[in-house]
């Protein structure tokens, strides 16, 4: 729980980042919020044509303003500004992403939407990671192997991916 946390707002790094791979794609969803600014990044990569696309949109001085979910369990999250729209929407354990961005790619756009299913049975990994300074440390969840389906539209092309498919939450 970041109110527990002993440091300044400022000071908190906080950020929720989904990745949904195929053999022939991997999307990736991050919404973060580094106390001094906020951020969204979408990512693409076409690994059967070889070609990374991506975007940042930023928002300044966020000081914990996003709000971002106490557990992965529940809470959305979303971030918008003038370039960005970007929505991490809870469904019951499962997480349904949503991205709404024309200045993707250098204008290309991209707008989509991917379901990252959750199984109560999945494992889950925690680390805790301490720096060399006392009460400084990464506090860091994992969940693999989520079953993930969904399409992105990036220009004319439409980008799938369907539930035989995997996802992560970093």
């Amino acid at each position: 729980n970041r109110k527990n946390i002993p440091a300044k707002k400022i000071r908190i790094k906080d950020w929720d980042c989904y990745e949904a791979l195929s053999p022939d794609l991997c999307l990736s969803f991050i919404i973060a919020d580094v106390g001094y600014f906020g951020m969204a990044t979408c990512d693409l990569l076409d690994i059967k044509n070889d070609e990374r696309k991506g975007s940042l949109a930023v928002k300044m001085f966020t000081k914990g303003s996003l709000n971002m979910p106490l557990t992965s369990e529940e809470g959305d999250l979303s971030f918008s500004n003038k370039k960005m729209g970007m929505i991490f929407k809870k469904d019951g354990p499962h997480t349904v992403i949503s991205v709404d961005d024309p200045t993707f790619n250098k204008g290309e756009g991209i707008k989509g939407q991917v379901t990252f299913y959750f199984d109560p049975h999945l494992e889950s990994i925690v680390n805790v990671i301490p720096f060399k300074k006392k009460k400084h440390y990464v506090y860091v969840q994992k969940i693999m192997g989520m079953r993930v389906a969904g399409e992105v539209k990036v220009g004319e092309k439409t980008y799938t991916i369907d539930d035989r498919h995997q996802g992560y939450l970093d």
